[in-house]
C-alpha cells in the first residue's frame, strides 16, 4: 500500500473521528441542560400538586362538616 494513500486514509478517519467526539460532547452538554429543564418542571408540578392536594383535603373536611338536611 501507498504510504500517502495510507496517510490520505488516517487523515480522513481523524476529521470523522473528531467530529464524533465533538458532537457526542455537545450533545451530552444539551442532554444535561434539557434534563435540568425537565427536573425543574417536575418540581414545579409536585409543588402546585401537593397545594391541591391540601385544599382538596380541606374541601372534603368542609362538606363532611356540613350537617345534613
Amino acid at each position: 500500500m501507498d504510504l500517502q494513500v495510507l496517510t490520505e486514509l488516517v487523515m480522513g478517519q481523524g476529521v470523522f473521528a473528531a467530529l464524533f467526539i465533538w458532537l457526542f460532547f455537545t450533545y451530552q452538554k444539551e442532554s444535561r441542560e434539557r434534563e435540568e429543564r425537565l427536573m425543574s418542571i417536575v418540581d414545579t408540578q409536585a409543588e402546585k400538586l401537593e397545594k391541591i392536594s391540601l385544599t382538596l383535603e380541606k374541601i372534603s373536611q368542609d362538606i363532611q362538616s356540613v350537617p345534613p338536611k
